[in-house]
């Protein structure tokens, strides 16, 4: 089998949790035995090399918004490479941002076509919660009933979509998608990310948090969550973002600047050893988040995990004492306090579950089976 994915970047370029899940899927497809070869088509430059073994094609560079020029400009361009992708058996769609011109490439060419919905950027913010401002709005407003809708059809030409959680796919079916085309398949934990514990002050609860600071991330009512810990309980955030001014604001008016800091974004590759230093994750997300690829890492590094009870993260935390509602800091604190109680036990139970249940062989073997299935083997 031959399978092409398609991706608006791929690694070294990181913007965040895509581009690492769609390059472990990659290399771990191109490992099998029963893979004859891979190919990744991506948008973020203009060279064809090889990473980790994996060939990447970079077709150029463009933007992801608005949805309806890049789409276009990715159906032009895979066209153009028309005979290159008819040597493959499968196209795989990562990044939900050019899902229809993939639509339109896999229908034109009778290429069958597997596509990850691994975010909400073909639906309008209101239809999973999340108020728009700014240009958005505008979007929004204008294009998303009328070229939007277009852009969803076209996505549709995809045979088979792939949801990272349950409620991710309850999102997709109750604005439109066909759930009999959407399987859930979670994403699958790096296996050469390693956590040595550093060894630090026992009579301080370090809580980390990772990711952007942006309104949907909740990260304000985790500052706020301070208020109701005790004083040796420490906030580390890491990320950056368009709140970071107003997060700030709320620490210093809270008066906890002895207790949360925030450190702002760092490379992928550095982010073991705020692992390695925390006792507790904490993910505060106030939407339904497809997935969170942050909370495996914790888990790999044998942390607690403390989450709001919303989206693919209430997937992933076991145990429902660890979970809160969104937009309720009290109640975040009342779990981050459980957690800490807990953090030896529950620590360990957390890392063998995410390697079990998340491992590479068994996430890969499941969408293996649906190519199969796709292509009607």
């Amino acid at each position: 089998m031959k399978i092409c994915f398609v991706t608006p970047s791929y690694p070294p370029n990181v913007h965040g949790g895509g581009e690492i899940s769609v390059q472990l899927l990659a290399e771990e497809v191109a490992s099998r035995d029963d893979i004859d070869d891979v190919l990744v088509i991506s948008f973020d430059g203009e060279c064809e090399e090889r990473v980790n073994g994996v060939r990447v094609k970079r077709l150029g560079t463009h933007s992801t918004f608005p949805l309806e020029l890049p789409n276009i400009f990715v159906a032009i361009k895979l066209l153009r490479h028309r005979e290159l992708l008819a040597e493959f058996d499968i196209l795989h769609g990562y990044n939900v941002y050019y899902h229809p011109a993939l639509g339109v490439v896999s229908r034109l060419l009778s290429i069958p076509s597997v596509a990850t919905l691994n975010s909400y950027a073909l639906l309008p913010k209101s239809a999973y919660g999340v108020r728009a401002t700014g240009p958005r709005k505008v979007y929004d407003r204008l294009f998303m009933p009328t070229t939007g809708r277009i852009l969803r059809i076209l996505a549709q030409n995809i045979n088979q979509f792939i949801c990272l959680s349950a409620e991710s796919e309850s999102v997709y079916v109750e604005n439109g998608f066909d759930g009999n085309n959407i399987a859930t398949i979670p994403n699958m934990v790096d296996p050469s990310f390693e956590i040595s514990t550093e060894s630090e002050d026992n009579e301080t609860i370090r809580i980390l948090y990772v990711g952007s600071l942006i309104k949907r991330k909740g990260v304000q009512y985790l500052v706020q969550s301070a208020a109701y810990l005790p004083k040796n309980f420490e906030i580390r955030i890491v990320g950056d973002g368009p709140q970071k001014i107003q997060l700030i604001q709320k620490i210093n008016e809270l008066s906890v600047t002895d207790q949360v800091s925030i450190i702002g974004r760092i490379p992928y590759s550095d982010i073991e050893s705020e692992y390695a230093k925390a006792d507790i994750f904490v993910h505060p997300g106030i939407w339904p988040e497809p997935f969170g690829r942050t909370l495996l890492e914790a888990m790999q590094a044998s942390l607690p995990v403390v989450a709001t009870n919303i989206g693919g993260p209430s997937d992933i935390v076991p145990s429902e004492e660890f979970l809160c509602p969104p937009k309720d800091a009290k109640q975040l604190a009342k779990a981050i306090r459980f957690a800490a109680s807990k953090i030896d036990m529950i620590g360990s139970q957390n890392r063998t579950m995410v390697m079990e249940q998340y491992s590479p062989e068994r996430i890969t073997e499941q969408i293996m089976e649906l190519y199969a299935e796709t292509i009607g083997e």
